[in-house]
């Protein structure tokens, strides 16, 4: 008995002595030799309980009892150990260790002693290893958390000494990472928290190594341990944790700032999550900092539902605040982000009335604290500006203007209290824009400038207050220099004053030159001091304005982003400015280096796609080395895209080593690789039939017709640009109408006047004489800009008179998204037979949409007409299923829902432009959109082709059919209209010749146009995109 009793005790000293041992050293209880000698004796301890001296007397010589056992292979037996113990335990036992009355041997006998062996064999390295290595890691935290203690004390940032110390503990701490996995886990958590907090210390910024470290560390951490555990931790761990998430969420808080992209925001918001589930003490500050930083990632992803959410958290937080009027300093900065979280809502939502008398309410109660005083004052004019701007009031804007002018008096003239406002200075002046415009040119519109009189504002003074702002914040930001450029141009043709010009355009091409200035100020000032150039007639001048603003663009839509920042960003700078940029090369006599221009600025979303797809033959013997590096990263860059998500430190430093192999690649044979093929390389595009590039600018409108290697500019004086802008909106809002429940059949009538109006227009003003220029012709490629890209020049013609004035009726159209697009998919490889199978993917959709009758029909036709392929059908038709089933098929079918974000599949996700944007189909051959809207671009950047159509054509797919519009779902328009398709197609093997796309949905569709002429609506709205 005494000898069980000893083997159980020390089993058990063994299992639990070593974590109460790092405590006790952690707390200052024992010292250094003290620790280290006790860690070792467990393991030894252990080791004796479970041996059994032969030389003890008999009624000693017993098995370990079986409890005594299990704890022992708990601690540290492995059990493949006890596998390999049992058949030698079976086999070779001393009749002595077999039974203590003279029993014969047994499985279960042999059994219990291997279980005995097993810990003797593997606990003696295991423990003797997690003996020494919790003996060493727990001096090195203790240190570690001496440092930390004293650069907590710090009023500033760590200097170089401190980093100095710093970096000497990160050394000792990376030793350990080898054993880590060996430490108590509760030392582990310190470990790993205190690195994090040392990384923290050594990231210049969230973009850094140490910064993306340091996070890795701050989540491996939260894994370790559950919840309830981590107010436990010695060494003061719960605090450090605080300080070092805290920071971290400020860093990465600071990238989102400098870098506009909201993945880092993305981080410190899963980072505060995970702390109010594990620090429930703390939850107050980090649900304040959660409701705080879900603003700002809202607004830079433009996710309305993340800005909801923040709105709801920060209703909650204030919900115990009966009077605004006496809310404290804490409250009162939640009542500001709150009433710029409204207005940011009215700006998301595209309009929210309410939400902005919302926000005025709060900024009219907010109590007058120093540190917010001049944040509210602003933030309440341009509040103000944007409700005059609603109702177009004039006493409302009057109001504003007081408000302006109180905050600008309120605003001390140093950088720091300057920079503290900037931001909100500039949505503010931005926000009088219009103002400004409507005073200097009272005929524009029919504001009552009497009101704004009587407050003593007249549009000079209007004018001169905003430009004397703006001089004033420009040091500080560079925005308000683009801002002021606008305002001076508006001065400066208000009074002929060329002098006035010519200075607003030396300080815009200052923004310009700054390195340090946003891409967006850049850009923006490039373009504006374009515009006064053009307004002087210096075409030259313009020429170099705009072609630095284009040069500048793809810097705004890094790769490493995520996709809703780059397509954000895009939004908010892209416009029309490839379109000037090449009507401005048009004026100035170089049409090559306009289609340059074009391919440069255009697409920009998908360049990147293309540039992956670069032919790097031609340049391997000049430079192998570079060449080696590039496809290297492409390749990893190629499976990063494949994969389901990537960490955002992987996908931004592999876009960094791209972007780096790229521009190395470019230096070492002399060609900027990134700027897109030249014009001679672009000319080619023109060798199997006319391109006609249709270009439509505030400057001039033209025509670029290439055939035959030549380039043939043709002005447009027909195409006017305000006319072009009307039809583009009046479309949209017919085909709406049309669209909305009970629009019935009056509805219809107007789309179908609508359409059949505006197919005239585009006959006489573009169709017609470029079709005249070209002569005859089998087949024509358009690739319209700007506006023009969201309207059916397919379609174009008198389709009423009869008398042959339509494209139809004089040649088939296929569209380019763009020059580069299209001599990419004419040169790609084909598909191998094993790839040449149909997806036919049939969703009808659920409620509230109404069901599809005939898609379940049309893609049983589909798949009837074609030899191999996989039909997935009602609610076997998602989003994942689709997705994963797309780079096994060269040819694709969609009878479903379409709307702009995407289509309508089983399931509550759609499948949208995101979801394929990243994707490479390098097998992809033919895609058939049959469902609404998806050729629809979008009218805020129609130069990107961002509808499905597009995303599926730069994915990989050789030749997409999509729509401009909605369809009706009848046997004729959907089933038919896919059958005769495929029959076109088909070769009567099975198999699609899909070279014939274009030419087949043209007979298609003409076939369809003349069984119901009337009704161009049903036909019109097919495009064929590809070659």
């Amino acid at each position: 008995m005494l000898w069980r009793a000893f083997q159980f005790t020390s089993v058990v000293y063994a299992v639990v002595t070593d974590g109460l041992l790092i405590d006790l050293y952690l707390h200052g209880r024992l010292n250094p030799f003290q620790f280290t000698l006790l860690m070792l004796l467990p393991p030894l301890f252990a080791l004796m309980a479970l041996t059994t001296p032969a030389g003890l007397p008999r009624p000693f010589r017993t098995r370990p009892s079986t409890i005594t056992v299990a704890a022992a292979v708990l601690y540290g037996a492995a059990p493949p150990i006890t596998v390999a113990a049992f058949p030698l335990a079976y086999t070779f036992m001393p009749e002595r260790l077999v039974a203590t009355d003279g029993a014969p041997a047994t499985p279960r006998t042999a059994l219990i002693v291997a279980l005995a062996m097993a810990p003797a064999v593997g606990f003696i390295p295991i423990g003797l290893a997690c003996g020494l290595a919790n003996a060493t890691a727990a001096p090195v935290a203790l240190r570690t958390e001496g440092v930390l203690r004293r650069l907590g004390t710090l009023a500033e940032d760590p200097d170089e000494a401190d980093l100095a110390v710093i970096r000497r503990e990160r050394e000792r701490q990376d030793r350990l990472l080898g054993v880590r996995d060996l430490l108590r886990r509760r030392l582990q958590v310190i470990l790993l928290v205190q690195r994090a907090t040392l990384l923290r210390y050594l990231a210049a910024d969230a973009a850094t190594k140490e910064a993306f470290e340091a996070v890795a560390e701050i989540r491996r951490a939260f894994a370790r341990l559950p919840a309830h555990r981590w107010r436990k931790l010695p060494l003061d761990g719960t605090l450090l944790l605080r300080r070092s998430v805290y920071g971290l969420v400020r860093l990465q808080a600071g990238r989102a700032t400098s870098l506009g992209t909201s993945d880092s925001l993305a981080e410190a918001i899963d980072l505060l999550r995970e702390m109010m589930r594990i620090d429930p003490q703390g939850a107050p500050v980090w649900r304040v900092l959660l409701a705080q930083y879900r603003i700002p990632y809202a607004f830079l992803a433009h996710d309305v539902t993340a800005l909801h959410a923040g709105i709801a958290d920060l209703r909650a937080l204030l919900s115990d605040v009966d009077d605004i009027g006496e809310a404290d300093p804490a409250q009162a900065e939640a009542i500001l982000l709150l009433a710029q979280a409204l207005l940011l809502r009215h700006r998301l939502a595209g309009g929210d009335a309410e939400a902005v008398q919302d926000s005025i309410a709060l900024l009219r109660a907010l109590p007058a604290f120093d540190g917010l005083r001049q944040e509210r004052l602003w933030t309440l004019a341009y509040a103000l500006a944007i409700d005059a701007g609603i109702r177009f009031d004039a006493a409302g804007y009057g109001e504003a203007l007081v408000a302006l002018d109180e905050a600008f008096a309120e605003t001390p003239d140093d950088p720091a209290a300057l920079d503290r406002v900037s931001s909100t200075a500039l949505a503010t002046v931005a926000a009088f824009l219009d103002l400004a415009l409507v005073m200097a040119f009272p005929d524009l519109l029919g504001l009552d400038r009497d009101a704004l009189n009587a407050v003593g504002w007249s549009g000079e003074t209007v004018l001169d207050r905003l430009i004397e702002i703006t001089e004033v914040f420009a040091d500080v930001n560079p925005g308000m220099v683009s801002v002021q450029g606008l305002l001076n141009a508006i001065k400066s043709d208000r009074h002929g004053d060329p002098a006035l010009a010519h200075r607003t355009m030396e300080a815009l091409r200052g923004v310009v030159a700054n390195p340090a200035a946003e891409i967006s100020d850049r850009i923006m000032a490039a373009r504006q001091a374009g515009t006064l150039a053009v307004r002087q007639g210096d075409w030259a001048a313009a020429s170099a304005d705009f072609g630095h603003a284009v040069r500048l663009l793809p810097r705004t839509l890094w790769r490493g982003q995520l996709s809703t920042d780059r397509y954000r960003v895009l939004s908010d700078l892209v416009g029309e400015l490839a379109c000037d940029a090449a009507a401005v090369e048009l004026g100035n006599g170089a049409p090559e280096r306009a289609l340059e221009v074009l391919e440069q600025g255009r697409l920009v979303a998908w360049s990147q796609a293309l540039h992956e797809e670069i032919d790097l033959e031609p340049f391997r013997g000049q430079a192998p080395d570079h060449v080696e590096r590039l496809e290297r990263a492409l390749a990893e860059w190629a499976r990063l895209v494949r994969g389901a998500s990537a960490p955002a430190d992987r996908r931004i430093a592999l876009a960094a080593e791209l972007d780096a192999a790229i521009a190395d690649l470019s230096a070492a044979v002399g060609r900027d690789l990134a700027a897109g093929p030249r014009a001679d390389e672009l000319l080619a595009a023109g060798d199997e039939g006319p391109v006609v590039i249709v270009n439509a600018s505030n400057f001039r409108r033209d025509a670029l017709v290439i055939a035959e290697r030549n380039l043939t500019v043709l002005p447009l004086p027909e195409l006017d640009l305000d006319r072009l802008r009307d039809e583009v909106r009046e479309l949209r809002d017919a085909v709406a109408k049309a669209e909305r429940p009970g629009g019935g059949l009056p509805a219809r009538l107007a789309l179908e006047a609508r359409i059949a109006h505006l197919l005239a227009w585009l006959w006489d003003a573009v169709a017609a004489p470029v079709l005249d220029l070209i002569g005859p012709a089998d087949r024509v490629w358009w690739c319209p800009t700007g506006q023009l890209a969201l309207l059916p020049l397919h379609a174009a013609g008198h389709h009423h008179a009869g008398d042959g004035r339509t494209v139809i009726d004089r040649v088939a159209s296929s569209y380019a998204l763009t020059l580069t697009s299209l001599l990419r998919a004419r040169n790609r490889p084909p598909t191998g037979p094993a790839h040449r199978r149909l997806l036919a993917v049939a969703a009808p959709g659920t409620p509230p949409v109404v069901p599809l009758r005939h898609a379940a029909a049309e893609a049983a036709a589909c798949r009837e007409r074609v030899g191999d392929g996989t039909v997935l059908g009602g609610d076997a038709a998602t989003r994942e299923a689709v997705l994963g089933e797309l780079s096994a098929h060269a040819w694709a079918h969609f009878a479903c829902h379409g709307t702009a974000a995407g289509l309508l599949l089983a399931g509550d996700r759609p499948l949208t432009v995101l979801d394929v944007a990243d994707l490479r189909l390098r097998h992809g051959e033919l895609a058939v959109l049959s469902a609404c809207h998806t050729a629809a671009g979008s009218a805020s950047m129609p130069d990107e082709a961002m509808h499905l159509a597009g995303a599926m054509h730069m994915a990989g797919y050789r030749h997409v059919v999509g729509t401009l519009w909605t369809i009706p779902d009848t046997g004729r328009t959907a089933t038919a209209f896919a059958g005769d398709l495929y029959d076109q197609l088909g070769d009567g093997t099975g198999q699609l010749d899909v070279s014939r796309t274009g030419p087949a949905l043209h007979d298609v569709v003409r076939r369809l146009r003349d069984h119901d002429p009337r009704r161009l609506s049903t036909w019109a709205s097919y495009v064929h995109i590809g070659p």
